[in-house]
């Protein structure tokens, strides 16, 4: 289990919210479209639950996100 390999304050879990912030920092050309599909893969969730989605490990947002079709929408700095 992770949580029994890495330090306690190392793990962490990702909101909606953070997952946003977080992906309009790495790409600030971002669309809400492109965001929103983003959001709804990695918290496996329908666009009318998205209120209602919990945060899940950082672990499984990056999973996800490396298992995802995820581009670039703007040029890389």
């Amino acid at each position: 289990m992770l949580s029994e390999i890495m330090p306690r304050q190392i793990l962490k879990t990702v909101s909606v919210d953070e997952l946003k912030r977080g992906l309009s920092l790495a790409d600030p050309e971002i669309d809400n479209k492109t965001m929103d599909k983003y959001v709804l893969w990695v918290f496996d969730t329908t666009p009318d639950k998205i209120a209602e989605v919990e945060s899940i490990e950082l672990s499984k947002v990056i999973s996800r996100l490396q298992n995802g079709n995820v581009r670039r929408s703007g040029r890389k700095f």
